[in-house]
């Protein structure tokens, strides 16, 4: 991060960690190419050139996940078959483990986000039939539901027929995938009527058995249509307070999430009261959502009264490990690029919507 799109001392800085006997700094290492050449056009194609020999046979599972997910970053939004001629075959092959197959949909996803390319999606679609039901509990294969998804990035209504076939998945990842794709297609529209099916869809009551994480992309969904424009943002908020009262655990679970995709990097004193009320929560899932929500709609402002509310929360939730992990992370996001960097897809009030960005996001 500190050295990104700086290829050349950058990694020279990296080099020396790649050749660790540890796999894990190893594979931090591999995925550190990939952020530090992204959005990078250069001539010698560097981050392809050396992340390609990581996806080998002979190399650890967690380097091989690494250098898929370098990849995605750093070629994001460029569409290039080159890069999709390393990606489509791990995806479609059934004798490797379904994390490294979900992680190459979510790459592709990334590399041909918005194009609805034709190549990749029916790749992916044969690949979620093929696997059994035990490999698409895991949660890993909800990256591929996500990957399929960014290829319709703000297409609105051309995935009708892949949304068909997807019917033809009878685990509930189907179900997932096509919510998450609905959602995706309108992301940033302000399109009402999109919003409604979302928000009827967050207000059925399932059983214990029936699966219920369609609700949660449902709530991000709400956030995710109506980020577009400012009244359909505001209005958004105030249904989530609605959704909090009253909704199902996994809805509840996903309203913080779906509060920091409308106000990222943008820390409306209204939003931040919420998230601090939500982060106490009885639910320790809402209280670490909402943690993290706070970093996200502080994400790069260095927002002083953010930054004092974080630090209540780290003396707070000292105790616990786990969500005084997650205060160091929204910590992290508030001080991100000391004040200079954001996360906000948007440029120019809201008239231009980077898709690259948004998907990164997700």
């Amino acid at each position: 991060m500190i050295m990104l799109w700086d290829v050349e001392d950058g990694l020279l800085q990296v080099d020396k960690y790649l050749y660790s006997s540890d796999n894990h700094i190893k594979a931090g290492a591999v995925f550190a190419i990939g952020m530090l050449t992204t959005s990078v056009h250069d001539e010698t194609d560097s981050a392809k050139a050396l992340l390609s020999e990581y996806i080998t046979e002979n190399n650890p599972a967690i380097v091989k996940l690494a250098a898929i997910c370098g990849l995605g970053v750093a070629y994001a939004g460029t569409n290039r078959e080159e890069i999709l001629e390393l990606l489509l075959p791990i995806i479609s092959d059934t004798d490797i483990t379904i994390d490294l197959s979900s992680m190459a949909a979510l790459a592709a996803g990334l590399v041909c986000v918005g194009t609805g390319n034709g190549d990749v999606s029916p790749v992916i679609l044969q690949a979620m039939m093929e696997r059994m039901d035990s490999e698409l509990n895991h949660k890993y294969a909800r990256f591929m539901a996500l990957g399929l998804s960014l290829l319709f990035l703000g297409t609105q209504d051309t995935y009708d027929t892949i949304r068909e076939t997807l019917k033809a998945v009878t685990h509930p990842i189907g179900k997932q995938a096509s919510v998450l794709m609905q959602v995706c297609a309108y992301a940033g529209t302000g399109n009402v009527l999109e919003v409604q099916k979302m928000l009827h869809l967050c207000a059925e009551h399932l059983g214990e058995k029936e699966d219920q994480l369609p609700q949660a992309f449902a709530v991000l969904g709400v956030g995710l249509i109506s980020m577009g424009e400012g009244i359909g943002s505001e209005m958004s908020l105030r249904t989530f307070d609605h959704l909090m009262q009253y909704g199902e655990p996994y809805v509840r679970r996903a309203v913080p999430l779906a509060m920091a995709l409308v106000c990222a990097s943008n820390p409306v004193v209204g939003v931040l009261d919420t998230l601090n009320k939500f982060s106490h929560d009885n639910d320790k899932s809402v209280a670490s959502s909402a943690i993290f929500a706070m970093g996200v709609v502080g994400a790069g402002t260095n927002n002083a009264r953010l930054a004092q509310l974080l630090r209540q929360l780290a003396t707070y939730y000292h105790k616990d490990a786990d969500l005084l992990f997650v205060v160091r992370i929204a910590q992290g996001l508030l001080h991100m690029g000391k004040g200079t960097m954001t996360v906000n897809p948007y440029h120019h009030d809201r008239s231009l919507l980077s898709h690259t960005a948004l998907a990164g996001l997700l």
